[in-house]
C-alpha cells in the first residue's frame, strides 16, 4: 500500500472517530463466524440509547460495500 494511500485513510478515520465521539455514536462489527460467508457489517449506533435499552439501532454498512 502507498504511504499517500496509508495517510487518507488514516485521516479519514481520525474524522470519522471525532464525529462519532461528538455525536455520541457508537461502533461495532457483526457477522457470521464463517470466513466463507461475506455478511460483515460496521454498524454506528447510539450509545445512550444502547445503555438505555439495549438495542444498536442506527447505521448498518456491509464491510464488503466499503472495497468494492
Amino acid at each position: 500500500m502507498k504511504e499517500e494511500t496509508k495517510m487518507e485513510i488514516s485521516a479519514a478515520l481520525t474524522l470519522l472517530k471525532s464525529t462519532l465521539i461528538k455525536n455520541g455514536v457508537s461502533i461495532a462489527l457483526a457477522g457470521s463466524e464463517d470466513a466463507r460467508e461475506d455478511d460483515g457489517r460496521i454498524l454506528f449506533f447510539d450509545t445512550d440509547e444502547y445503555y438505555r435499552t439495549g438495542k444498536m439501532d442506527g447505521v448498518s454498512v456491509k464491510t464488503v460495500d466499503l472495497v468494492r
